[in-house]
């Protein structure tokens, strides 16, 4: 009996030595993971977006492309800290079958480090028709605000109406205006109120006793408004990109017109009636806002 009681309490005995030493181990081994507080935390994200449009058609009419981009990293990421923001836009008018670039907006600020140690950078490029107005980098601060029209193309369309020969001239306007600031200290900002527009006139008149011709034309051919607020952090961002477009109206109509005349009474009595009509572009559309990105 005695015997019996030593074995089973040598095996009781190895048993507990074996869990005691196992559970050692597992304690060891979660002494050796860091708390939760002190892993460092990578903070990053992105926004990217852009946005094409095409308005009338190449008879007269505009179209081009808005973009934007925002990127913030934190300080321990991979590749360090960084707040990065971006916009941009171009605008060509299309005449008779050509294209012509009217408007070009470039701006771009960053920094990169830390918060209390970076480097920064803000770089603007703008231009109306063939004058680029500003071209220029800093690492502190870029700023423009400004209202700059121009006449940026005359062109000339020559073509039969019925029976009447007729030249149609048109000249077109661009223009911009607003304020952009762009501050690559810490936090990062890109500020942007950009208005651009191009509109225009046309005209083309034949007389004669009994034909005529004559151009109506609504040459409203874009206005719309690049705005951003964006704010940008090691870690964290605030913002939007949008773009405002008001309502376009493009017409160029050529009508013939043929005079008649009849006695009413003892007075001849005459007029203006349409005998043909061409209608070169005829295009309308309402106001709208596309957003490029949001924070």
């Amino acid at each position: 009996m005695d015997a019996t009681r030593r074995v089973v309490t040598e095996k009781i005995g190895r048993r507990g030595a074996r869990t005691a030493i196992a559970g050692i181990a597992v304690l060891g081994a979660l002494a050796l993971v860091p708390h939760p507080a002190a892993l460092a935390v990578c903070t990053q994200g992105s926004r990217t977006g852009s946005y094409d449009f095409n308005v009338g058609n190449s008879n007269a009419g505009a179209k081009g492309s808005f973009g934007g981009s925002a990127e913030y990293r934190s300080t321990d990421c991979t590749g360090g800290g960084l707040a990065k923001g971006s916009v941009s836009g171009t605008v060509d008018v299309l005449l008779f079958g050509k294209t012509i670039r009217a408007l070009t907006v470039t701006a771009q600020a960053s920094a990169t480090g830390s918060p209390s140690s970076y480097s920064s950078n803000a770089s603007l490029t703008i231009a109306v028709g063939p004058f680029t107005l500003v071209s220029k980098s800093d690492p502190h601060y870029l700023s423009w605000s400004k209202t700059y029209p121009i006449t940026l193309a005359k062109a000339s369309y020559s073509m039969m109406v019925g029976p009447v020969p007729i030249t149609i001239e048109a000249t077109i306007g661009v223009g911009l205006e607003g304020t952009i600031e762009l501050r690559p200290n810490y936090p990062v900002q890109v500020s942007a109120s950009l208005a651009g527009w191009a509109n225009g006139t046309a005209g083309g008149y034949v007389d004669g006793a009994i034909l005529r011709a004559g151009v109506k034309t609504i040459l409203d051919l874009l206005k719309t408004t690049l705005a951003s607020d964006i704010a940008l952090y090691m870690g964290s961002a605030s913002g939007s990109v949008k773009v405002i477009f008001e309502p376009v109206r493009i017409r160029i109509r050529a009508v013939a017109e043929r005079r008649s005349c009849s006695w009413k009474g003892w007075s001849l009595k005459c007029s203006w009636d349409e005998i043909a009509g061409v209608t070169l572009v005829d295009y309308s559309l309402a106001s709208y806002t596309k957003t490029i990105f949001t924070f």
